[in-house]
């Protein structure tokens, strides 16, 4: 998997560069869109945000986004290419990571908060007996 520094290397590119490389013809922030049949540019790209979004098909997203619908890669095949395209160094081993193994459940843990230390020997008995006894009639404990 990809360590997540590199993947903020590649979300940081700038968007409209990662389509000009697709090629898209940018002018003015704006493009056809390639999502749909687009006439008119409805594509527009924010730089300040560095994401692209369409008006038309409301395709919206990233520069990983933009590869990954463009050229209907998945995840890692688009950083890959964007990696390639940008001459970026990017580590694309998989990382293994520490699974936490669940321990055993264990009931014993749980029983002095159904022991009712605070429960006289009488009420203890009354608590027994209605536990046992499925319907007692007029008794209250």
């Amino acid at each position: 998997m990809l360590d997540r520094f590199d993947i903020q290397k590649l979300q940081d590119l700038p968007i409209e560069q990662v389509a000009e490389a697709l090629g898209l013809q940018v002018s003015h922030h704006n493009a056809l869109c390639p999502f749909h049949a687009d006439k008119h540019p409805s594509l527009t790209f924010h730089r300040g945000r560095n994401r692209y979004r369409c008006f038309v098909c409301d395709a919206r997203g990233g520069t990983i986004d933009l590869v990954m619908q463009y050229l209907n890669k998945n995840f890692l095949e688009a950083c890959k290419w964007l990696a390639d395209e940008n001459n970026l160094v990017v580590s694309l081993n998989p990382v293994a990571e520490p699974v936490e193994v669940p321990k055993p459940f264990d009931a014993n843990r749980y029983q002095r908060f159904f022991a009712r230390p605070f429960l006289s020997e009488e009420a203890r008995n009354c608590r027994l007996s209605a536990l046992t006894t499925p319907f007692l009639a007029g008794v209250r404990c």
